[in-house]
Formats: structure tokens, C-alpha cells, sequence
């Protein structure tokens, strides 16, 4: 995890260094949105199966069907039930985080509105595989456990979660505070900003010494190579 989040961040510093702080504001979005290629997730695995687990034992014995709940182990009259890692919810999550960070940065301006909304896109997917994994449930002990297993792959693979994600930006879409392409900074917003000119004033030098640095870290590599061939 953390050779992947140096990588990203090498490119992330690579362009802030090479275009410089103003270019680097208009590119906020992009480059922060970069921080998503880092993979990550898996550590939330255990944490998302108990509580799936824990949603759906309350749905099932809710809709009437008897269940017992061991760890993520459930056990209902049309059999045996496990809340295995690949139905922890995780991938979905981390997509709708990332659908979160574009939304608040292009839809929103005050960051009441942001926390609000990255806040219902971490609580809405966890709520909703849990209700995935009572429906796989319910169907099971009408329908029998292949007819659920087949559903659970096309329905809700296919079509829940994306009903989840429709509902999630339709109960948002009158909060929306401002158009997508009104979002970032703007070269003229940027001229009227004198922190950034007094930074670049102060890092020039910084600038300076650290292009040398580089240039005779790469002349020294250049020649350890050229005597070691």
C-alpha cells in the first residue's frame, strides 16, 4: 500500500514541480483524483463482513424467516450462509467514495454540503449490501439457494447497486449548489490570489537548489553506469 501511494504521489509531485503551483491548482480534481489508483480496501474486509452480517440477521428475522448468526456464519432453514469476502461490499464502497470525491468537488461549494454527502456515500452502500445479502436470503427460502446464487449475481450485480447510486444523487440533486464545469479554479481567480505570488517568489530559490540536487544525483547515476558497463 504504501509503494502504491508513493507511486502516485511521485507523479502527483512530479507534475506540481514541473508546471508549477498555479497550473497545478487548475488541475486540482485530476490530480487529486489519482489518489484513487492507490489499492486500497482490503483492510476493511473483516470490519464490512461483521457488520453485512449484522444487517442482514436484523432483515431476516424482521421478514419472519428463524436464522441463528455465529461470526458471519447464518444459518436459516433453507441452509447455511456465509458473508464472504467478495460479498463484504468493499469494491462498491471504494467506488462510491470515488463517486463521492467528483461530486463534491464539481457539485458542491460549502463543505457542510461535501461532508454530508461523502458521509451518505460510505453509510448508503454499507446499508445497502446488507439488504443485498437479506434479499439473496429471502429469495433463497422461496425460490431454493441456486435460483438466489444465480439472482444475486445479474440482478444485484448489475442492477441494484446501480439503482443505489441513482438514488443516492437524485436524493442530492436539489442540494447541488453549482454546475459541474463551474468547478476549480480559474487562471484569472488564481491572478487575484497574492499568497501563490508570494510563494513563487519564495520558491525560487528552493526551486533552484533542488533542480541542481536532481541534476547531480542523475550525472552521478550517469556515470555509475557508464563504469559499471
Amino acid at each position: 500500500l504504501i509503494a502504491h501511494a508513493g507511486a502516485v504521489a511521485s507523479l502527483q509531485a512530479a507534475v506540481i514541480m514541473l508546471l508549477g503551483l498555479r497550473v497545478s491548482l487548475m488541475l486540482l480534481l485530476p490530480l487529486g483524483f489519482m489518489c484513487a489508483l492507490v489499492p486500497f480496501g482490503d483492510e476493511l474486509i473483516p470490519f464490512l463482513q461483521d457488520i453485512t452480517a449484522q444487517i442482514t440477521i436484523v432483515l431476516t428475522r424482521w421478514s419472519g424467516i428463524p436464522a441463528m448468526i455465529s461470526g458471519i456464519y447464518i444459518d436459516t432453514p433453507a441452509g447455511l450462509f456465509i458473508v464472504a469476502e467478495a460479498c463484504s461490499g468493499v469494491k462498491f464502497l471504494i467506488a462510491m467514495v470515488t463517486l463521492g470525491f467528483l461530486v463534491c468537488f464539481t457539485a458542491f461549494d460549502r463543505w457542510s454540503m461535501r461532508v454530508l454527502f461523502m458521509l451518505s456515500a460510505v453509510v448508503v452502500p454499507i446499508l445497502a449490501n446488507g439488504v443485498r445479502a437479506w434479499g439473496t436470503i429471502f429469495i433463497a427460502q422461496s425460490q431454493g439457494v441456486e435460483f438466489a446464487a444465480g439472482f444475486d449475481h445479474i440482478f444485484y450485480g448489475w442492477i441494484f447497486f446501480g439503482i443505489v447510486i441513482a438514488i443516492l444523487l437524485g436524493g442530492f440533486w436539489r442540494l447541488f449548489e453549482r454546475e459541474p464545469e463551474d468547478a476549480g479554479y480559474t487562471a484569472s481567480e488564481l491572478a487575484q490570489m497574492n499568497w501563490i505570488a508570494r510563494f513563487e517568489g519564495r520558491a525560487t530559490g528552493m526551486w533552484t537548489t533542488l533542480a541542481i540536487i536532481a541534476g547531480c544525483i542523475l550525472t552521478a547515476w550517469l556515470v555509475n553506469t557508464a563504469v559499471s558497463g
